[in-house]
């Protein structure tokens, strides 16, 4: 019974001792890691050694991780909102009414814009322009549930002036006639 009470006694140092050995472990491993990444770097570069562990990764996971893949993946996955530029854009816009209970869409129609902008005054214009033609719709108070969602379909560039090359045409027509 004494033998057991000694161990016992023992056991929280012999733990704490054992947790300690563990950390010298594992710090003398991360500087032996350092150090052979450095003499690496140092050496030969670390470029051959950043390639074959992407490598590894690749064929571990089969699947390519280029800059230029998962900029189209992300690309692909993102809505245009951008009604910047002067190009013609074909543009879908939906509102919403977003009250608990009482979620619907309100308006939903496809438009060309040939102007610059932003989504947000496009979208509350839209919204005004709903609200002045269908009073009623939205009961007073209730605006702060309104909300529109802007998406570019298309972009087209905009055809030149044909009225700069008429006033060039009539501007010929008049020298000729002096």
């Amino acid at each position: 019974m004494i033998e057991l009470l000694r161990q016992m006694m023992k056991m929280p140092v012999a733990v704490f001792v054992s947790s300690f050995e563990m950390l010298a472990k594992a710090m003398r491993e991360m500087q032996h890691g350092y150090e052979r990444g450095v003499d690496v770097a140092v050496a030969g570069g670390i470029g051959p050694l950043v390639e074959q562990a992407q490598q590894t990764l690749e064929a571990s996971l089969d699947v390519s991780h280029s800059e230029e893949s998962i900029a189209d993946k992300e690309k692909d996955n993102m809505v245009d909102q951008d009604l910047g530029g002067d190009d013609l854009k074909l543009v879908r816009i939906r509102i919403l009414f977003t009250k608990r209970d009482d979620e619907k869409i309100l308006h939903y129609e496809e438009d060309l814009i040939n102007y610059n902008t932003t989504p947000a005054d496009f979208g509350g214009l839209r919204t005004c322009e709903y609200i002045k033609h269908h009073p009623g719709v939205v009961s007073a108070g209730d605006e702060k549930y309104l909300t529109t969602f802007v998406e570019v379909l298309a972009r087209y560039p905009k055809q030149e002036k044909e009225y700069d090359k008429e006033q060039v045409q009539v501007l010929r027509e008049i020298r000729d006639r002096i």
